[in-house]
C-alpha cells in the first residue's frame, strides 16, 4: 500500500497541522496525528490511534526520521495520560504491530492506545486474572484451560479481539475533551 492509497494518509491529508476540524482527530501536529479508532475493541473504554504524519509502513522505517520518532515519543505518554484522567482509568495498553505476520492491518505505522478501566469492563481483565490463577494452579487434568485463556488474553491485548463500530455520541463526547487536554501540551 502506498501513501496515496493509505486510509491514515487520507486522514492526515484532511487534517492539516494545527487544525482540528476532522471529526475523530484530537491531535494534529506537523509530525504526529491522533484519532479515535473507528472500530474500537469492545473490551475498551477508549481506543485511539497515534501515527506519524508521514507514511512509514513499519516502525524500523522511522529510523531515518528522528524528528517524527521523537514527536511520537512525546505524544504517546501525553495521550495516554489525558485518556486516563478523562476516563478516570487505571490501566491501558499501547500496542504497535509491524507487518502482516505480526497482526498489522493498515500498512502505516500506528500505535493503539487502549484504555482498560478495571471493574467497568470485567471481560477486559478476565484473561489476565485467569492467566495469573493458571500460573499458580495447573489446568485440570486432560484440559489445557490456560492455553484457552492465553489466546483470549492475547487477542484482547494485541488488538485482535472483538470490535464494534465507533459510537458517534461517544466520539462527540471524547474528542473535545482530548483536544482540550492536549491543546497546550503538544
Amino acid at each position: 500500500m502506498s501513501g496515496r492509497d493509505c486510509p491514515f494518509c487520507g486522514i492526515a491529508k484532511h487534517s492539516p497541522a494545527g487544525k482540528l476540524s476532522y471529526g475523530t482527530v484530537f491531535l494534529s501536529t506537523d509530525k504526529v496525528l491522533g484519532f479515535l479508532d473507528i472500530q474500537p475493541l469492545v473490551t475498551s473504554e477508549a481506543h485511539v490511534l497515534v501515527i506519524p504524519r508521514r507514511h512509514y509502513e513499519t516502525l524500523d522505517q522511522l529510523a531515518d526520521d528522528p524528528e517524527s520518532s521523537a514527536a511520537l515519543g512525546v505524544a504517546l505518554p501525553q495521550v495516554a495520560n489525558a485518556l486516563k484522567k478523562i476516563l478516570n482509568a487505571e490501566a491501558f495498553n499501547i500496542v504497535q504491530n509491524n507487518g502482516v505476520s505480526a497482526g498489522q492491518v493498515v500498512d502505516h505505522v500506528h500505535f493503539h492506545i487502549v484504555i482498560r478501566p478495571r471493574g467497568k469492563h470485567p471481560e477486559a481483565t478476565k484473561g489476565s486474572d485467569a492467566i495469573a490463577k493458571g500460573l499458580l494452579e495447573p489446568p485440570p487434568p486432560g484440559k489445557n484451560g490456560l492455553l484457552h485463556y492465553q489466546r483470549s488474553y492475547h487477542a484482547q491485548v494485541f488488538c485482535r479481539g472483538q470490535r464494534e463500530d465507533l459510537d458517534p455520541e461517544w466520539a462527540d463526547y471524547l474528542v473535545p475533551k482530548l483536544r482540550k487536554a492536549l491543546g497546550s501540551k503538544l
